[in-house]
């Protein structure tokens, strides 16, 4: 029994993380209600920086090829 490989997540994926873009609102409002932050800040600087990180990690998950 030698090394396998983990198998790539299909939805660990940078093209994912456009479908989050058409719910910001819906997505600042519960993080405002959950945490207590101001909307607007919610809304223009922790929402777009959590898409930012999610497509830079799913792109570091993404297999690569051996050299």
């Amino acid at each position: 029994m030698g090394y396998e490989r983990p198998r790539a997540n299909p939805w660990l994926q940078p093209r994912h993380s456009h479908y989050w873009t058409p719910h910001l609102e819906k997505l600042a409002y519960a993080q405002t209600v959950g945490t207590g932050n101001p909307i607007r800040e919610t809304l223009n600087a922790d929402i777009p920086l959590t898409i930012e990180h999610f497509r830079y990690f799913a792109g570091c998950l993404r297999p690569r090829k051996a050299l």
